[in-house]
């Protein structure tokens, strides 16, 4: 108890929210979202992710979509942990529990990705060529189904 009250505590006090802006520890994150693979300004280099989940249909009525990005983190599950902590409070759950999600994320110079790895599924993920099992797997460490 005492351990995950220091980390939530942790967490809140690196938030720091101006005009969309989201500051988390070492890392920058955005609620708009910038196109995946670019960062927020500022950014720290190191890991970057970007993530969008969708729920619903057109057809059903209507189609919520949370986007998010972040930058700067030391290890990839950190970086995946804090793009889909932030996708999920700026949209009630709008990653994690959405009917599909799309994640890209890999090693930055604070501008740009040099190299990254994707998954893009409907949730429970499925492993397949836009989901590779790797991919995915790394997702569900994170906390997606």
């Amino acid at each position: 108890m005492q351990r995950s009250r220091s980390r939530t505590s942790s967490l809140v006090s690196r938030m720091v929210f101006s005009l969309g802006l989201t500051l988390l520890g070492a890392g920058a994150a955005s609620a708009q979202g910038s196109s995946p693979g670019t960062a927020p300004a500022p950014c720290g280099a190191g890991w970057m992710a970007s993530a969008v989940g969708m729920e619903g249909t057109v057809q059903s009525g209507g189609l919520t979509q949370g986007k998010t990005t972040v930058c700067g983190y030391p290890t990839a599950a950190q970086a995946l942990t804090a793009v889909l902590d932030l996708c999920d409070s700026s949209t009630a759950g709008g990653c994690r529990k959405a009917s599909s999600v799309r994640v890209v994320w890999g090693q930055g110079d604070g501008m740009k990705m040099n190299a990254s790895e994707s998954c893009e599924s409907t949730i429970p993920l499925v492993v397949s060529t836009t989901c590779p099992e790797t991919a995915a797997g790394q997702l569900r460490a994170a906390g997606v189904r």
